[in-house]
């Protein structure tokens, strides 16, 4: 899977901008969240490597699905819950070592352990433009034990010092760390997101149902707003209201905040939700909903209110970070107080009584996507980041020499 692409030597080589190893958590990650960046960047002449862990069984067909799509995928031993420090060691090296393979004029890590071990590894791997992106501020700031979020704004502040560039996708989050000290402002950009692919995340009608269904697509982790999901649920059960709330996502078993099976299956036992377990394509379930849900801790820039504004659907969330970034209030969704189930029963139940309010939210949400969210658009604006800092750290090397 790591075999470099070998060019037809009786064609006429395209001209290339440059090359790119996005490193991320895992290849399902990379293939949901990143493919679009990685698209849009080989039609900008970038040549695109990918790096992450390949999972196992179903998992592992992420890493041959990027393939199947032209770009390289480097399997690493990438385990989010190892705190060995071997192992830390053993996959730094591995970064190291497919820098020197490979050698890329520029990387982007995205998520916590390729930033914090990964820009290490990449620094020592050799001379190379290196880009984090800040997608969220995940566990390790948003953990219970204060340890752990000691110990995680101590690593990221010593990594982030490596990179050349720190990209946020909403002002909270970049104003928290400019605040918490983790990162120099001139270092820091705003990019809204990866992108998405518009063709496919088309507008579509809304479902003719007497029952508005209401989607919920993530990770079922707390920070996620599981709880809050199954707590709404419950309640618009025991009203007899006719609203049904769909769950899709994954169990994840590496976060310490992940509902188990049995409390999934309690939820669903009970009549609270229903739970379809991962899928490979979420479409088919934005264009079964009449309403995309996430009452969501935190978000950098959430990809399922993306994806589910861009397909016409109304949006009801939390008002937090990430999420207020995509949902305007009263424009193309409804905003709820965080921990605040009556309010967002009530949100949930105003849109159930009111299907013209419902369909007008995802109309505007459609035309906004379309306006903010293109991946052409977006992938265009991180090319020219790399090389507006290739340009300059050239210059600043240039002038080193003399």
């Amino acid at each position: 899977m790591t075999s470099l692409p070998t060019p037809h030597c009786d064609e006429p080589a395209a001209a290339v901008a440059g090359t790119v190893l996005i490193a991320g958590r895992c290849a399902e990650t990379i293939y949901r969240q990143r493919r679009m960046l990685a698209r849009a960047l080989r039609d900008a002449g970038w040549t695109v490597h990918l790096c992450g862990d390949a999972g196992d069984g179903d998992d592992a067909r992420y890493g041959s699905e990027l393939e199947k799509e032209g770009f390289v995928f480097h399997p690493l031993a990438l385990d989010q819950r190892a705190r060995d420090p071997r192992s830390a060691l053993r996959l730094l090296l591995s970064y190291r070592a497919l820098v020197r393979q490979i050698r890329p004029d520029v990387v982007h890590v995205f998520n916590a352990k390729p930033t914090m071990v990964g820009l290490l590894g990449c620094a020592l791997g050799g001379r190379t433009v290196r880009v984090a992106t800040v997608a969220g501020l995940g566990h390790v700031f948003m953990a219970r034990s204060r340890m752990v979020r000691t110990v995680g704004r101590v690593a990221f502040r010593a990594a982030l010092r490596l990179a050349d560039v720190v990209v946020f996708y909403n002002e909270d989050d970049r104003r928290t760390f400019l605040t918490l000290g983790l990162v120099a402002p001139e270092k820091t950009r705003l990019i809204a997101g990866s992108g998405v692919d518009l063709a496919r995340f088309a507008a579509v009608p809304l479902p003719d149902s007497d029952v508005l269904e209401v989607l919920f697509v993530g990770r079922l982790l707390r920070e996620k707003g599981i709880d809050a999901v199954v707590a709404a649920g419950r309640e618009l059960r025991r009203r007899g209201a006719p609203i049904r709330i769909t769950v899709v996502g994954d169990i994840d078993h590496h976060n310490p905040s992940s509902l188990d099976r049995p409390a999934i299956e309690a939820a669903v036992a009970e009549g609270a939700v229903r739970w379809l377990g991962p899928r490979h394509d979420v479409v088919p379930g934005i264009a079964a909903s009449h309403v995309v849900l996430l009452p969501s801790h935190r978000e950098g820039l959430p990809l399922a209110l993306v994806e589910g504004s861009a397909m016409a659907r109304a949006l009801v969330a939390t008002d937090v970070p990430g999420c207020r970034d995509v949902v305007r209030d009263g424009v193309n969704g409804l905003l709820v107080p965080l921990g605040d189930t009556p309010a967002l029963v009530d949100a949930l139940l105003r849109l159930a009584g009111d299907r013209r309010l419902c369909e007008r939210l995802g109309q505007e949400g459609a035309r906004l996507a379309r306006a903010r969210y293109a991946a052409a658009a977006v992938g265009g604006e991180v090319a020219a980041l790399y090389d507006q800092t290739m340009a300059s750290l050239d210059r600043r090397w240039h002038l080193r020499q003399i």
